[in-house]
């Protein structure tokens, strides 16, 4: 992570990072955005 808070981006970090997509089901977003389709005006 140090080079995260050197450079600003985890972009050639030797680190395990979830996917953006996968990231952001593990979050539950998926369930947000069902909600907020739901309830769209």
């Amino acid at each position: 992570m140090q080079s995260l808070k050197q450079r600003g981006s985890t972009v050639g970090a030797d680190l395990n990072l979830y996917a953006f997509e996968d990231f952001g089901r593990l979050m539950g977003f998926d369930e947000v955005y069902a909600f907020e389709r739901r309830h769209a005006r």
